[in-house]
Order: structure tokens, then C-alpha cells, then sequence
């Protein structure tokens, strides 16, 4: 569940289609997602138990920064995100609309998804847009790269949150560059060039 009018459903194939081709008569507006897993759902328990043993071996630490769950809907210390939570997350329902409620009401109003391709923005925008929330997408299919991870900062920049720049460009051995704070008033900051013959 990702918000109010935004969900995902996972499970047979030919279930699935027959819900899409009745929410879709229904003037529903639906699509199919490509995936090579239902997860989410009763198709992944029978490899929950393999992957048990698998992660058996984590050590979840607290966390440093605020955990918000999609399995519980709740902040997380950190210490609860051993195997069985990553299986449950696996198996249960995601609880985005829980996570992000949580998230608006501890203050939280600026997003951004880091994916291959935003599919969150939608759900993102819907929930935070009471509290005059912003969301950004990183990755976009066929436009990945700094450019577009540049993009976005510019984004975040435009609407008054803090990029730190001198970090951005230090790859490209350039810095930052004063410009006036006003309307050029009677000074001139053009570069002075030879008159023109």
C-alpha cells in the first residue's frame, strides 16, 4: 500500500490478470508491472526458509539516522533488522502509507527516490502534498547518470534546501563562483575585450 489511492498487488499470474482486466472495465486506472518475483505475497514463502539461514549471519547495529519501517510503520532502532525481519519484509504487505504518515508526522516533508526509475514519486507526492511536501526522483529509465542525479539537486537547490555544491563540483576541479546579489547598478562585470575594429 503505497498511499490512499496507490497499491501494488503480487501473486498468480492468472489472478493478477484477471483483477487488471476487471479494475481496468471498471474505468480503474491499472497496469501491469513487469517483475521477475511476486514478492509481497504467498509465492515467496518457499524460499523464506533458505534465506533465513542465509542471513543469518547479520549483525544489524543501531541505526544512526531514523529508521522508518514499510513491514511495521513505525521507526526502528536498528537492532530489529536481523533475518526475520528482512524475511518478513519480503513476505508481509509494504506499508509505505504507514512509513510516510509517520515520517509527515515527525516533520518530514522533503523526498527523494533513489532507484533505477522513480515509481514512487506519485504515491510520495500524494502524501506529502497536504503538508506542501517535495519529491524528487533520481534514476529515469534511458537518463541515468550525474546528469540526472545533478538535475535533482538542482531541483532541491531551487526550492531552498541546502545542496552542498563545493562537494558536487570537486570532481570537476571547479568551485564555486560570486556572482552579484542584486541587478547590475551602474558597476560593470562584464570582462573588459578589445573594441571591436
Amino acid at each position: 500500500v503505497n498511499a490512499s489511492s496507490s497499491t501494488v498487488v503480487a501473486g498468480d499470474k492468472v489472478a493478477a490478470d484477471e483483477l487488471l482486466a476487471t479494475l481496468t472495465a471498471e474505468g480503474v486506472e491499472c497496469r501491469k508491472i513487469v517483475a521477475e518475483n511476486a514478492s509481497h505475497c504467498a509465492q515467496v514463502e518457499a524460499i523464506l526458509p533458505e534465506l533465513a539461514e542465509h542471513w543469518q549471519s547479520l549483525r544489524p547495529r543501531p541505526a544512526r539516522l531514523p529508521f522508518y519501517s514499510t513491514v511495521t510503520g513505525t521507526t526502528l532502532a536498528g537492532g530489529e533488522l536481523d533475518a526475520a525481519y528482512w524475511c518478513r519484509n519480503l513476505r508481509q504487505t509494504v506499508r509505505l502509507d504507514l512509513a510516510l504518515e509517520r515520517l509527515g508526522h515527525d516533520g518530514y516533508g522533503v523526498f527523494v527516490e533513489l532507484s533505477a526509475h522513480p515509481v514512487l514519486v506519485q504515491a510520495l507526492t500524494e502524501s506529502s502534498a497536504e503538508r506542501g511536501g517535495l519529491v524528487v526522483g533520481s534514476l529515469r529509465r534511458g537518463a541515468g547518470g550525474l546528469e540526472q542525479i545533478h538535475r535533482m539537486l538542482g531541483v532541491l537547490h531551487a526550492h531552498g534546501h541546502k545542496v552542498q555544491w563545493e562537494q558536487v563540483l570537486a570532481s570537476y576541479g571547479r568551485g564555486l563562483v560570486d556572482l552579484p546579489v542584486c541587478a547590475f547598478q551602474r558597476e560593470r562585470y562584464w570582462l573588459p575585450g578589445a573594441r571591436p575594429a
